[in-house]
């Protein structure tokens, strides 16, 4: 968890410090917030390549101010996907190991333990129900965005690109393929440790229960234990497959994009 979050920090520092420097290098375009008031700038002025002292220093303060809100954006969105985000998945993850050698080492008392599991059941529902629904979305739609234009501007332009242009697509694409395969790794996981510990509790329960206990009860009380997943949207959720999955389907864009170019 802390290397995840250093790697995120790091990233959204490497990524926009050549950002502000492409506004230093290439100030007169839409991409510098206030562009247009530098008179340098305006359409009917000289191209002389001298810029007034006032003009320079409107643009230093331009730069700072822009290096700090997207530091504190881009730190604010990397410290809530690590520590928010990814250390709830993380948790549950714990949880169901933990209760895994509790019941490995506690075959027989599994009507002490079955509440722990019930337990994480609900906390993975309301974990699911704060993020599935835009969270999750929003992040892996932003991470993969980010990956494919990053990839394909690399791809297209080449050697045209300028130094600053290059660590900065090559930052947000090296940025976004780690932050992928952390953050759908996390999540697919908490849905194999579940699914194994599922298979576990059936055979250890089951195996110390005799037929005379009412044993069908007990196996219909066995169904409801389902394995805890993190759902992306309603419906789908994330496995241990996932990231191959949305890298592959990140890959198939890049490569119709490049057809259409």
């Amino acid at each position: 968890m802390k290397f995840a979050l250093v790697c995120g920090i790091c990233f959204a520092l490497m990524a926009h410090v050549p950002y502000v420097t492409l506004r230093w290098i290439f100030p007169c375009n839409s991409a510098t917030v206030g562009y247009f008031l530098i008179p340098e700038c305006g359409n009917d002025a000289p191209n002389t390549g001298k810029w007034a002292t006032s003009s320079t220093l409107f643009l230093a303060f331009i730069c700072v101010w822009t290096l700090v809100v997207v530091v504190d954006g881009g730190g604010t969105y990397s410290l809530f996907l690590v520590s928010y985000s990814m250390a709830h998945a993380y948790c549950l993850r714990r949880y169901v190991q933990y209760f895994t050698q509790g019941v490995k080492r506690n075959p027989g008392k599994w009507q002490e333990l079955l509440p722990t599991y019930r337990q994480i059941q609900i906390l993975s529902r309301y974990y699911n129900n704060i993020q599935q629904g835009k969270l999750i979305v929003s992040n892996i739609t932003l991470l993969m965005t980010g990956l494919v234009i990053s990839f394909y501007t690399i791809i297209t332009l080449g050697l045209e690109v300028s130094v600053p242009e290059l660590v900065l697509f090559a930052t947000v694409a090296q940025d976004a393929v780690l932050a992928l395969v952390m953050y759908n790794t996390f999540m697919g996981q908490l849905y194999k440790a579940s699914k194994s510990v599922n298979g576990l509790i059936k055979a250890s329960i089951l195996s110390t229960v005799s037929v005379t206990e009412d044993r069908k009860w007990i196996v219909k009380y066995l169904r409801s234990f389902r394995a805890v997943k993190c759902y992306v949207g309603y419906t789908n959720f994330v496995d241990e497959l996932s990231p191959l999955v949305f890298l592959s389907f990140c890959v198939d864009q890049i490569a119709s994009l490049l057809l259409v170019h």
